[in-house]
């Protein structure tokens, strides 16, 4: 039983310790996809432009010295906006002394997973998704402002848009856990790739649902 209960918990530390290959790359991404556009492409505009998939292709027609790499980079970047990728990297500042107000674990050693509620002139910080909705129900969901960290980028979104994927392989500081994603595509996909049970919107998540997890 022990032995069991610290696997569970060595897991879940190196898991939370792992950071995506897709995080750690993204702002070189970015980047990389300026720097090819506006030297071998001519201005376009996304507008109009239904998907990126379709963005791409209309970028392999114009652009010069490209191969599928550059191509790929330079769509992300324009279908991001120059000016909103700023906002997209932001993520969620731990202070090094909050304290998660559920497991009482620091926060900020786990940066990766964190969660936020703004109440007030107040921030709450959380270690996961999993203590952010328990605070949450624990005092009947008055908050309007609350974010969780992306999980393949990192950056902070608007909870209450976000998609969740609950029963995956994948293990939080605090063991099973709500994995966060700003577009549906990405928890779809992780899903598949990490046995999880099923993808949630904010409004699907229960209080009974956490006392499984």
């Amino acid at each position: 039983m022990k032995f069991g209960l610290f696997l569970v918990l060595f897991a879940s530390l190196l898991y939370a310790q792992e950071l995506p290959q897709e995080a750690a790359n993204m702002e070189q991404i970015y980047k990389k996809g300026e720097q090819f556009y506006k030297q071998n492409c001519p201005r376009v505009s996304k507008r109009g432009v239904q998907n990126i998939e379709a963005l791409k292709e209309k970028l392999a027609k114009i652009c010069k010295n490209q191969d599928e790499q550059s191509i790929n980079a330079a769509a992300l970047y324009i279908w991001d906006a120059p000016k909103t990728i700023a906002q997209k990297l932001q993520k969620i500042e731990v202070p090094a002394d909050a304290r998660c107000p559920i497991c009482g674990m620091l926060v900020a050693k786990n940066p990766n997973w964190a969660a936020m509620i703004e109440d007030g002139s107040q921030n709450l910080y959380f270690d996961g998704v999993k203590d952010l909705m328990k605070y949450y129900f624990k005092n009947g969901k008055k908050f309007e402002r609350v974010f969780v960290s992306d999980y393949y980028k990192l950056h902070k979104i608007d909870a209450k848009s976000a998609f969740f994927v609950i029963g995956s392989n994948i293990y939080g500081p605090m063991g099973d856990e709500l994995v966060p994603f700003e577009k549906e595509s990405d928890a779809i996909n992780f899903a598949k790739d990490h046995f999880g049970k099923a993808v949630l919107k904010f409004s699907d998540i229960s209080e009974q649902m956490l006392t499984g997890l």
